[in-house]
């Protein structure tokens, strides 16, 4: 535990048992999404949220229960990109940092499985190319 967050978590088991019923359906659907979309995706917890890797970090899960992500408590779950703002797609709006960008999803329904597996794709090409 640090002075900015009063959880800490070592493994994904103790994150996603921490979360709300709602918010851990709509991390589970979004965890799926990453790993059927991501070839020998790396998930690793930092800042307490799951993020996502294979040369470098490619995106994250964010529920807005986990403090000082700048979600409101309650609002729901953001599958955020480290590299968003090279992604083509206005799907994404702004996050924290110069490249960051992410969608917050407050209910399983509006989830758009095709376009995140287009985007999980095109991030996936971003992280091969910056690695040569």
């Amino acid at each position: 535990m640090n002075k900015f967050q009063r959880v800490s978590f070592h493994t994904y088991d103790d994150f996603f048992d921490f979360l709300p019923a709602g918010e851990q359906k709509l991390v589970e659907i979004l965890r799926n999404l990453v790993y059927e979309n991501i070839p020998d995706v790396r998930e690793k917890i930092s800042y307490n949220v799951p993020f996502y890797s294979r040369f470098r970090r490619i995106c994250y899960i964010w529920p807005s229960v986990i403090p000082w992500g700048g979600l409101k408590p309650g609002s729901g779950v953001a599958l955020g990109f480290t590299k968003g703002k090279t992604l083509q797609s206005d799907y994404l709006t702004g996050g924290k940092g110069k490249e960051v960008r992410f969608r917050l999803f407050a209910s399983i329904h509006e989830i758009d499985r095709p376009l995140l597996a287009d985007l999980l794709l095109e991030a996936t090409v971003i992280d091969a190319s910056e690695r040569e």
